[in-house]
């Protein structure tokens, strides 16, 4: 069994590997850092909203309480 592929690497060849590897780590921390961002901006929203809800709520079940009281 014969290849055309060496069968030890240089140096060189490994150094040019690990840089891409380090580049490419670097580059997908990079998009994940971004989407943890974006969710924990998503999730601040989603509290404020859910927030503004439940007031929403309680003033119409205080209001439909005097309501009620008054009937």
């Amino acid at each position: 069994m014969s290849t055309n592929a060496p069968l030890h690497t240089t140096m060189q060849d490994n150094e040019i590997g690990l840089d891409d590897l380090v580049k490419s780590l670097v580059d997908n921390f990079n998009v994940l850092a971004d989407e943890v961002q974006l969710l924990s901006d998503r999730k601040t929203i989603l509290e404020h909203k859910l927030r503004f809800a439940h007031e929403q709520v309680r003033c119409k079940a205080s209001s439909l309480h005097h309501i009620l009281l008054e009937a």
